[in-house]
């Protein structure tokens, strides 16, 4: 455990230094402050802050995760697991300054003259998660590196059913339990992207505005358990972004229909940040930009630069060269998973269904195709769906696909791997819905 992100942390030859920021508004916006390690850097425990003056949320964090010495792998009794879990309490980074900080007074409902409250969406996202900083050699380092991360520099408005679901996904089933590196030890950048999808929320009392991020990315570096090459650098790059309805690619404004977690390129991710990773982090990114790089590697790639749709560890994609399975825009797929009953009168998978949708004037075959959900279950479809028909997946023809109430997704694929549709939910999305009614994807209710 150290104060201060660890470059050299996950192995000797594996140098992972700190993202730079290249594009020089966002320069001028980044807090510069004596109080600062090199007037820039916010230090604390397992990780370093890098923060935007403007917006007063993060511009970047930094961190290192020791999963061989993480709190989650300690047999703890009841009563210390009582005494390490739950919040610790937010506040302010006193190196930074609270003037440069977002507090509770922006996270809060709001209650209107007339006495009505009103709900603000919007968690204290935190970017470097308690719970994957909470390592060391002793009880007492976990919980005091836990309680370093309740600063309200290290949070960002995330709104609540993001928070609690995509991005807690990749927190929990991929950085925290990442299962592809050598040595347990990863580098991860975390921080918001900026853009035009921005909303405002404004504080309680004073009525100032606070800026909403349109998404947040993820960069997970590791020591590879199995190379392909000599270079045992393995790089993941993650964007889940804010907005149900519109999600646009850096070229192209393409639409994809609901919230939902990516695999993208590193340099896409810059042109999103005004970021600039280290050169040896964008040649080990395992997905392509550029058509020139997909002649190269002999891999057919339909949309440039890759956007990869996450569901599970299984869709990741590891190497240049690993087969894609590609995603029909919007406006191309010929079928989309429309509405699901996701929550049956009955309480029981006993009334689950799934229906499709043929978009198109012919008709469609499903023959080989196959529906996932978001642990992996899978089933092969059959048939054919007519014209502007719908066909119905329930009862047995659903074999072990679970439907959950607390959150889940589908992916429709066809028989060549390409992907047709997918869709996702929250829990507390789907509670807004009545039992025994259909959830519909496209309106998301």
């Amino acid at each position: 455990m150290a104060i201060g992100y660890q470059p050299d942390f996950i192995g000797e030859t594996l140098h992972i230094p700190m993202p730079k920021i290249a594009d020089e508004q966002l320069l001028k916006q980044a807090l510069s402050r004596t109080s600062l390690r090199s007037s820039l850097f916010s230090d604390h425990l397992n990780y370093t802050l890098i923060m935007n003056r403007d917006t007063r949320q993060l511009i970047c964090s930094a961190h290192n995760v020791d999963q061989n010495e993480n709190i989650e792998q300690k047999e703890l009794t009841e009563e210390e697991r009582k005494r390490f879990d739950g919040s610790k309490g937010w506040t302010f980074d006193g190196d930074i300054g609270p003037q440069f900080q977002l507090g509770d007074e922006y996270y809060k409902d709001k209650v209107q003259s007339f006495g009505v409250k009103v709900e603000n969406p919007y968690d204290k996202g935190h970017m470097v998660m308690r719970k994957n900083a909470m390592w060391g050699s002793s009880l007492e380092e976990m919980d005091e590196a836990g309680k370093a991360t309740y600063i309200y520099a290290n949070a960002a408005l995330q709104h609540k059913n993001l928070n609690r679901s995509e991005w807690q996904a990749i927190e929990m089933d991929i950085v925290g339990d990442l299962n592809l590196d050598s040595n347990g030890r990863l580098c991860v950048f975390t921080g918001p992207i900026w853009g035009p999808l921005d909303r405002i929320v404004h504080h309680v009392e004073t009525g100032d505005i606070g800026r909403v991020p349109s998404g947040f990315f993820k960069v997970i570096c590791f020591h590879m358990k199995d190379p392909p090459d000599d270079d045992p650098l393995g790089v993941l790059t993650f964007a889940v972004f804010q907005d149900r309805q519109v999600i646009a690619q850096q070229k192209g404004g393409r639409i994809v229909k609901t919230d939902q977690r990516y695999q993208i390129t590193i340099m896409e991710l810059e042109a999103l940040t005004g970021l600039k990773f280290d050169k040896r982090i964008r040649d080990r990114n395992p997905l392509i930009y550029q058509k020139k790089t997909a002649e190269k590697e002999n891999v057919i790639v339909r949309h440039l630069p890759e956007n990869i749709p996450i569901a599970n560890k299984d869709d990741i994609i590891l190497q240049l060269t690993a087969r894609r399975q590609h995603v029909l825009p919007l406006p191309d797929r010929p079928v989309a998973i429309n509405a699901a009953m996701i929550r049956p009168k009955e309480n029981s998978k006993i009334g689950e269904w799934v229906t499709l949708f043929n978009r198109t004037e012919d008709d469609v075959s499903v023959e080989g195709w196959g529906l996932r959900d978001m642990k992996g279950r899978s089933i092969e479809l059959k048939g054919y769906i007519a014209p502007a028909g719908t066909m119905r997946i329930a009862n047995e023809a659903l074999g072990n696909i679970r439907l959950t109430d607390t959150g889940g997704n589908l992916i429709l694929r066809d028989a060549d791997g390409q992907q047709v549709d997918h869709v996702s939910w929250t829990g507390p999305a789907i509670k807004k819905v009545a039992r025994g009614t259909a959830y519909q994807f496209e309106v998301g209710q």
